[in-house]
């Protein structure tokens, strides 16, 4: 009996791998707003009145901070940006956060390889950012120097890509 299930799992693993993935119907925008770890990213998109152009067609590649790393900030700046008299500077911290362009993963570890260990990324907000691989991971700098690491597996939308990162990316002066 034993000798007919090797075969028979292996046969079922193989036919799962003709199998079409599943279409893609999400935005990025509903990506975010539909993963409960980027849930203070999602809220802050809202108050900066950044969900209707990111329901645009794109392409968009998004660098999505994990509530952890709101949690790092001072105590009181996130609920500080949230205020409706800081609209300018969250709108400017987000779009810091938001490429006009689709990066996968690929793309990026191709690009750093490209560019001899780093690869510069325009933002929406007209910063750059840095890309490089350290340890194996996808590692952002910001224009501060401070440090964020792409944590999950990318997300592919409809128009563009979600990364969820560690740290919130800081536009400097």
């Amino acid at each position: 009996m034993f000798r007919y299930i090797l075969p028979t799992l292996l046969a079922g693993i193989m036919l799962l791998s003709f199998v079409a993935p599943a279409p893609v119907t999400d935005s990025v925008l509903d990506i975010i707003q539909g993963y409960k770890k980027a849930f203070n990213f999602s809220a802050s998109l809202k108050s900066a009145g950044l969900v209707e152009p990111l329901q645009g067609e794109g392409p968009y590649t998004i660098l999505a901070p994990l509530n952890t790393a709101f949690n790092k900030l001072p105590a009181g700046a996130f609920e500080n940006l949230l205020k409706p008299e800081n609209k300018a500077t969250l709108t400017t911290l987000l779009n810091y956060h938001i490429l006009p362009t689709k990066l996968t993963r690929a793309d990026l570890a191709a690009g750093i390889e490209k560019g001899k260990g780093k690869m510069t990324l325009k933002t929406w907000q007209g910063g750059t950012l840095t890309a490089t691989l350290l340890d194996g991971k996808l590692q952002l700098t910001d224009a501060t120097g401070q440090t964020a690491n792409i944590t999950l597996v990318e997300k592919i939308g409809t128009n563009g890509v979600v990364h969820f990162i560690d740290g919130v990316l800081m536009v400097g002066k």
